[in-house]
Order: structure tokens, then sequence, then C-alpha cells
């Protein structure tokens, strides 16, 4: 209260979503975007036994799709069964998440 008027206290929480869109370097390219049939994965990271990389792929709902490893630095990966839509792709290590990408599918 200040000379008697009521005086509401607000805060603001940052939260992350645990992704690195904020991050202009990207170590994960998926094109093209919008994509129809298949999509190209580059990474600029290494695949090895000791460091293993997976993709994990949401559709806009929450819904699992589907998950994979990334055993090559360039990939081909089919999404022709896929429904139209907006779909995140996960892509994590053993230590957690490294990027999330929107992909929209034609």
């Amino acid at each position: 209260k200040m000379n008697g008027s009521k005086f509401l206290e607000y805060a603001f929480v940052d939260i992350t979503s645990g992704t690195n869109e904020i991050n202009t370097k990207n170590n994960f390219i998926i094109f093209p975007n919008p994509a129809t049939n298949t999509i190209q994965i580059r990474s600029s990271v290494s695949s090895s036994v000791n460091h293993r990389i997976s993709i994990t792929i949401f559709n806009s709902m929450g819904s699992f799709t589907e998950e994979f490893q990334i055993r090559n630095h360039d990939i081909t990966k089919n999404i022709s069964h896929y429904p139209s839509g907006l779909y995140f792709f996960i892509i994590k290590d053993e230590n957690g998440i490294l990027e999330t990408h929107r992909v929209i599918i034609e």
C-alpha cells in the first residue's frame, strides 16, 4: 500500500524452451522447408559411437512421430508418408537437446 492505494506486484519469469533458436550458429540444417517427399539433414557435428545424435519428430499436436539416429553428416529422410502439417525436429545427444527445428510438410 502506498498512501492508502493498493498496488499489484507483477513478476515475469523467463522461460526457455530448450531450443537454440536464438543462437545464430546451428550445427544442423534441415531443408527444403517446406518439404514434400524428402528432406536433407546436414550436420557439422560428428557422430560416433561415443557421441550419439538422435532426432525425435513430433507433430504440431505434440504427438510422437518418429525417432532415428544420425550416422552421417548428410542424410536424406523420406517423409512422404507424413500427413501435411508442422513438425518439430528435436536433435539431441546423450547430454540433452542440441537444437529444435520447425519443418512444414506439404
